[in-house]
């Protein structure tokens, strides 16, 4: 196998197999002949990355998915990222509910896609109350936003109570943060119109770091727990 000359550290063309070569001719057929089923598309993307197999024309798969198929470096990890959740979502929920059938239905829940058990929940539930069994990505965004929400409202419900148990709290320091925790639910109640979510967070993220500096005391994030 043939390798182009370059000086240690650098990076270099290197020539394919001939088993190499034909593979990625059919990768990249498939690529370009299925954009639009998003599953064997990231998984042939996933392929050709993993396997390093443009390496005979390109330094870089970045390099490679612009030329090849005029596509981003994140646009290409995107559908690699979808098609990795959408399989899972096939092989693990199947039983419960219909899977995913296109990209779009899958980009909400790719903040997600570490953590499995929280995107099959989402899916399931938005599968289960898609009006007229469609399920779309906005249907699946506002599923995200239900299940979160019901989330904050518990901690702040938990917060609530545990404060009041609390004697190192002074009763003006309660009241005061149950203000703020009422205007917190205001917020979300009007899905951060208003006041968004990473307001919030950066002014609680400061008051934490001013805390800390005071003391250089660890805060627990019970918000998130």
């Amino acid at each position: 196998m043939e390798v182009v000359e370059a000086r240690q550290g650098e990076m270099f063309l290197e020539q394919l197999s001939a088993r190499e070569e034909g593979r990625r001719q059919e990768l990249e057929t498939y690529v370009v002949e299925n954009l639009r089923t998003f599953i064997q598309v990231g998984q042939a993307l996933a392929e050709i990355s993993r396997e390093r197999l443009y390496r005979s024309t390109h330094l870089d798969f970045a390099g490679y998915c612009q030329d090849i198929f005029a596509m981003s470096r994140q646009r290409a990890y995107q559908l690699i990222d979808a098609s990795q959740v959408a399989e899972h979502l096939s092989t693990n929920c199947r039983h419960l509910v219909e899977p995913p059938k296109n990209e779009g239905q899958i980009r909400p829940l790719l903040k997600y896609k570490d953590e499995p058990k929280k995107f099959e929940q989402v899916w399931v539930t938005a599968a289960k109350t898609a009006p007229n069994g469609k399920v779309t990505a906005k249907h699946v965004q506002a599923t995200i936003f239900d299940i979160t929400g019901e989330q904050v409202t518990k901690t702040i419900t938990r917060q609530r109570e545990e404060i009041r148990k609390d004697d190192q709290i002074s009763k003006s320091f309660s009241i005061a943060f149950d203000a703020f925790l009422g205007a917190i639910e205001a917020a979300k109640a009007g899905k951060y119109q208003t006041t968004s979510r990473e307001a919030i967070l950066k002014r609680l993220d400061a008051l934490r770091h001013l805390l800390a500096e005071d003391g250089k005391l660890y805060i627990k994030d019970s918000l998130a727990d």
